[in-house]
This record gives C-alpha cells, structure tokens and sequence, in this order.
C-alpha cells in the first residue's frame, strides 16, 4: 500500500513540474519581448484557436499590417500570416479581420453596426 502511495505522489509531482515547465515562455519569445515592434497580442486561426503571443506591428506603415502580419507563439516560433491562414488577430487593442484577401482593422464597433477600413476602402457590417 505505502509503494503505491509513492507511485501515485510521484506521478503528480511529475506532472506538476511539467506542467510548469511547459507553460512557461521561451528564451527566444522573451527576447523577442523585448523588442518594442514586437506587442503582446493574440491570432485566431481558421480552426477559431485563439493563440497568445507577439504581433509585429508597423506603426510607420500601416498598410502592410492589411497585407501580413509577423507572429511570435510563447513557444518562440515566428511566423508569417496572411489573410487566407487566420480568420483574426489582435494586438494594442486594436483588432483586425481577415477576408482572405487582406485584413481588415475594426474602427467602430456597436451593438448593430460594426465599421472596418481595408487597405483603401471601408467595409460596414449590419
């Protein structure tokens, strides 16, 4: 009885430090933190997972946030994503919608009526 009580305790023990080591950020995600392009935010692919982690975000040039947007998973994986790989992502508060054929970044939002800007035109949804 005493020996399956050790197994037990230390299958749980196992499986805590796991847990914790494998919720942790990367060493290249926290490098990559540091960058000031770089701001936490979150990508919603076409399967509606939401993942966490860093959006580039060109504040100089806008429109290439229409075009792709470079991402950081906590895991350090960077990667690009166009229009037809995400349905949304977010970063700043600010949010971007995907028609897979370019982004689309919500400027007004309410209870009937939502207003996106494309890279040259506006799109209302009713």
């Amino acid at each position: 009885m005493q020996m399956y009580f050790k197994k037990i305790l230390l299958l749980v023990v196992f499986n805590i430090v796991v847990g914790f080591a494998y919720c942790q950020p990367s060493a290249k995600y926290l490098k990559m933190k540091e960058n000031p392009k770089f701001r936490p935010g979150y990508v919603v692919d076409t399967d509606s997972t939401m993942i966490k982690g860093l959006v580039k975000g060109n504040i100089s040039d806008e429109r290439k946030l229409h075009v792709f947007i470079t991402f950081v998973s906590v895991d350090g994986k960077k990667k690009n994503y166009y229009p037809w790989h995400l349905k949304s992502y977010s970063f700043d508060k600010t949010f971007f919608i995907s028609d897979d054929k370019s982004y689309h970044k919500l400027l007004i939002s309410g209870e009937r009526v939502e207003l996106y800007r494309g890279t040259t035109d506006f799109h209302m949804n009713v």
